[in-house]
């Protein structure tokens, strides 16, 4: 049994979160406890292709849905053993005093850490400085070289070592007031593991399973990590994945907003195939770890619209929704009606726009001769 199987048969039955949650959170703590303590390789086995484990997953649902339990269950396991966590609530400005090079850390990694937070908003805001969205691109990449800034009030700050494991909970209009649009497509969002969740249905008796257990896992985990710097790929493992890199990689975009995502998939997938094969405390990355990996990042990315429903895009997109399912019900409706309801939930200077989409879109047909605003009368269109 792996860590994560132990994570999630330990603390899955004590916590009201969706098992997509509780299992991204036990594959956070295994990326926490590596950190840069091993590595595996790509396409390339030397030294200048370093692969880390590290990942940023963040929990999206709707408050109440679960994300913090889970969170925190994962924290607690990753503190006890003692590894370098982060503040459970941090700011962006916070993050770079936090890794900084200074007199007390001239031998550790001060770079290298992991941030479980109960809350995305307290690191990433819309009034979040470009900087320290750059620095979280640097910290998932692990560049070696060092990262250097100059500022008027905090003078030079150095950071080297550079990796974090991030996993937050974020609520939908968290994350779309974390990004303009346009930085959708690149940047720290095609860093991001986004696992949506609601919610679940009360199961009767929670339990606990052993703790005792559950820690003894984590501490032979880390035991084995601290003895292993390299793990390489099995051959049916690295054939499976070069053959999906060649094929398939980019022939399905899981969502418009996700360019960037996509051109990264193979790198996600590959650092889960890792985290997997550790969490095993396994010597090599076998072919269950990735097929298991691609497995559940294709599971993540069916939610995907879920997550991104109000992520910038499509400003219109819940109200063109709700026309459809009103339509339905409705034979005929005069166009004030429609613009009466469009009104209670957009901005006046959209009701023109979103009535021409919808149009368009067949969702609203148009009945008679008029064929002007605001006489005309429609009919729903599109089953």
């Amino acid at each position: 049994m792996s860590f994560i199987d132990r994570f999630c048969e330990t603390v899955g039955p004590a916590i009201i979160s969706p098992p997509q949650y509780v299992w991204w959170s036990g594959v956070s703590a295994v990326s926490a406890m590596m950190g840069r303590l091993i590595w595996t390789h790509t396409f390339v086995d030397s030294k200048d292709d370093h692969l880390f484990g590290n990942l940023f997953v963040l929990l999206v649902g709707p408050a109440g849905s679960g994300k913090t339990k889970a969170v925190v269950e994962a924290r607690n396991v990753v503190r006890y053993l003692g590894c370098n966590v982060g503040p459970d609530d941090c700011s962006g400005e916070k993050l770079f005093d936090l890794l900084k090079e200074n007199k007390d850390n001239p031998n550790e990694a001060p770079g290298t850490m992991s941030l479980f937070l109960d809350e995305w908003d307290s690191l990433i805001h819309s009034g979040m400085s470009a900087t320290a969205k750059r620095l979280l691109c640097h910290l998932y990449d692990c560049r070696t070289d060092p990262f250097e800034r100059q500022t008027y009030n905090h003078g030079n700050q150095r950071l080297r070592d550079l990796c974090l494991t991030l996993n937050a909970g974020c609520t939908p209009a968290h994350l779309y007031s974390s990004f303009a649009p346009l930085e959708w497509q690149e940047g720290l969002p095609s860093r991001l593991m986004l696992i949506y969740g609601e919610k679940p249905a009360f199961a009767g008796q929670y339990r606990r399973g052993s703790m005792e257990a559950l820690l003894r896992e984590a501490e032979e985990t880390l035991a084995f990590i601290g003895s292993s710097a390299k793990i390489g790929w099995s051959s049916e493992a690295m054939e499976a994945y070069v053959e999906w890199c060649t094929k398939n990689w980019s022939a399905e975009t899981p969502h418009p907003l996700l360019g960037g995502y996509i051109a990264r998939r193979p790198l996600h997938l590959a650092k889960l195939s890792f985290v997997l094969a550790v969490a095993r405390q396994s010597s090599k990355i076998e072919l269950r770890d990735w097929k298991l990996a691609l497995s559940a990042v294709k599971a993540m990315e069916a939610d995907l619209d879920k997550c991104l429903a109000l992520s910038g895009g499509n400003e219109t997109k819940d109200i063109e929704g709700f026309i459809e399912q009103w339509m339905r019900s409705r034979a005929i409706v005069n166009e004030w009606e429609v613009r009466r309801m469009i009104g209670m939930r957009v901005s006046h200077h959209m009701i023109d726009s979103v009535i021409n989409e919808l149009v368009a879109q067949r969702v609203l047909v148009q009945e008679g001769t008029a064929r002007m605003a605001p006489n005309r009368v429609f009919r729903g269109g599109r089953e």
